[in-house]
């Protein structure tokens, strides 16, 4: 399961530092977080390797295609599946003001 899922600083001023995400994880598991605009469409997409226990990892605000973040809402999901194929997911949301 994926628990303690957050983001920081939030509200966000890109690129001014870096956001970071940070969740626990009750198995090492393999991670994708995907970050969506309120319409649906993917902005971008991380996939690390998430240890048992707490995991953090930072992103310095730029899309898929090299852009910085506009002001607005985004969405985020934390997706994990570990070695036995066990899934869990954990949503959240990121405000922008630059």
């Amino acid at each position: 399961s994926i628990t303690q899922n957050q983001s920081y600083p939030n509200p966000y001023s890109p690129p001014v530092g870096k956001l970071s995400f940070s969740y626990y994880l009750s198995n090492a598991a393999d991670v994708t977080v995907r970050v969506y605009k309120t319409t649906g469409g993917i902005v971008k997409v991380f996939n690390v390797s998430g240890k048992l226990g707490y995991n953090n990892f930072e992103w310095d605000g730029t899309q898929e295609n090299g852009d910085i973040l506009s002001n607005g809402v985004y969405l985020y999901q934390v997706f994990a599946k570990d070695a036995s194929g066990i899934t869990g997911s954990s949503k959240g949301k990121i405000i922008v003001l630059r």
